[in-house]
């Protein structure tokens, strides 16, 4: 628990080049982080991985292969999508039932991470621990792109340590304690011996809730529910079975408090009151960075995805995606937000972020081009690439076939969740898609009405956006946007017609 210790580490191993371990080191650094020097020279540390580090997801015979490479060393983590679908279940179950009112978890033998990930998430304070390195690969197999990439962002804490009876007597004190993996007696090291006092430990540090998987039937390498009907009996409180396999396995849940309120995945006018960075949105209130909506408007991915459901055999050539590329190739932010000239005419210098985006300390520059979102173009608009369109092309396209195949799980996979942020005005919300344009557009046209999504982690944009906070937005304050026009962008993004209005329909 050494931050110097294993920052330096760290660095050592990524001097041999050994980056995996680096990673891991730099992680367990990052966990105990607690002055702003620490955290800044992790996030540097962090960041200079990123060059070295690739990876990439492949879908083959019901399999999801998770691809990692650094440097020499490739890690290839296969799984079916049963056996995600199977985590996904039991977090389902969690979260139907774990305390609102509460902050610390703790998940032993946490398997893929995927629990804690997303509790991490739902704004719970995690600490995951597993005595199997497999477990550890998972999770930066899982997680290395985005800690890498967003290296300031709240995580859960995840270490390989020896687990045992000895370990849990040292331990503090959880509001929360999940122990369901399978086999849990091999987990805490245990056998038929020393079950019962594992048991006891287990609820005796749990202060408000004790989640615990036990086996359907007799077993010598799980807890068996007569050992936890027992436990509870002892302490006068009640077992609820939660969730149950009648061959395999039953979750239950203990709890030392009376009149528990369970966790619900918050509103999007209901989130400014919640921790969580996870919401439910609706579909047809998501725009994107320019305002125009996926549904009961025109934008460019949807249309053409509709174009390829009547044409399979569509090429990118012949495609609407090409002809939009082609069409509307804005100048400035002006044309790009509102199609003319004339409706903010102080925009129209070149580009410039949003109002309520732009740091009030910098200084503010209008830029003649605009940022390329990967090379050769920008996915919003034209003028691109023929390589870029072609890219854009293929990429909705397998995104679309596989969404249709396997359903949006976004808690399953490596950045699954559709990210961005709110504006808010009055009891109305719009939800601006930063990271994921491809994925919403995909799930507008088929059919979903109401998706969970994620904020942004990236710290150039905030959470929510307040019509009526409009004289504290950055470029307000600090006199680029007058009051009037910051309105007038701000606005627009709740107009109808957007994306119609680029493309000249009425």
């Amino acid at each position: 628990m050494s931050f110097d210790l294993l920052y330096n580490l760290g660095y050592v191993f990524e001097e041999k080049k050994e980056f995996f371990e680096a990673y891991h080191f730099y992680m367990r650094a990052r966990y105990i982080s607690s002055t702003q020097e620490e955290k800044d020279n992790i996030a540097k540390a962090l960041q200079g991985l990123v060059k070295v580090f690739s990876g990439t997801i492949e879908e083959s015979d019901d399999k999801i292969s998770n691809i990692v490479i650094a440097g020499d060393i490739q890690i290839v983590l296969k799984t079916t999508i049963e056996e995600l679908l199977e985590s996904k279940k039991m977090l389902g179950t969690i979260e139907k039932y774990i305390a609102k009112d509460t902050s610390s978890v703790l998940d032993i033998g946490f398997g893929n991470g995927m629990i804690s990930k997303n509790l991490n998430y739902y704004g719970y304070d995690v600490t995951a621990v597993s005595p199997y390195k497999e477990s550890i690969l998972h999770v930066i197999v899982n997680e290395w792109q985005d800690n890498l990439l967003q290296p300031e962002q709240k995580v859960a804490k995840f270490y390989q340590e020896q687990v045992d009876i000895n370990w849990m007597r040292q331990i503090p004190s959880f509001d929360i304690i999940i122990a369901i993996s399978d086999n849990n007696l091999s987990i805490f090291n245990a056998d038929q011996n020393n079950k019962e006092e594992i048991l006891e430990l287990l609820l005796d540090k749990a202060r408000s809730q004790l989640f615990i998987k036990v086996s359907s039937r007799e077993s010598s390498s799980d807890f068996n529910k007569e050992d936890i009907a027992k436990l509870a009996q002892k302490y006068n409180l009640d077992v609820k079975v939660i969730s149950k396999d009648d061959e395999k396995y039953e979750l239950c849940l203990i709890e030392k408090q009376a009149h528990i309120l369970p966790f619900t995945i918050p509103s999007p006018l209901e989130i400014a009151k919640s921790e969580s960075l996870i919401l439910e949105v609706e579909v047809n209130k998501c725009v994107d960075s320019y305002g125009a909506g996926y549904i009961n408007d025109w934008h460019h991915f949807v249309e053409f995805l509709k174009e390829y459901e009547g044409n399979p055999e569509i090429s990118y050539q012949d495609s609407i995606l090409k002809r939009y590329y082609d069409e509307f190739k804005p100048r400035h932010l002006e044309e790009a937000l509102f199609n003319a000239l004339g409706r903010a005419s102080k925009l129209n210098r070149g580009w410039i972020e949003y109002p309520w985006l732009h740091d009030k300390n910098q200084k503010v520059v209008f830029r003649n081009k605009l940022r390329e979102t990967r090379p050769g173009g920008n996915h919003n608009f034209g003028p691109n690439t023929e390589e870029f369109g072609t890219n854009e092309f293929n990429r909705l396209l397998v995104l679309y076939n596989l969404l249709k195949k396997n359903h949006y799980h976004p808690e399953i996979f490596t950045d699954g969740y559709v990210s961005g942020y709110l504006l808010i005005k009055d009891d109305d919300y719009r939800f601006v898609v930063t990271e994921g344009q491809h994925r919403i557009a995909c799930l507008a046209v088929l059919g979903y009405n109401k998706i969970r999504c994620r904020f942004s982690t990236r710290p150039e944009y905030p959470k929510i956006v307040d019509y009526n906070n409009i004289k504290k937005w950055p470029q307000v304050e600090n006199g680029v946007y007058s009051r009037n026009l910051a309105q007038r962008v701000f606005n627009r993004f709740f107009e109808d017609g957007v994306g119609r209005d680029r493309m000249g329909l009425d």
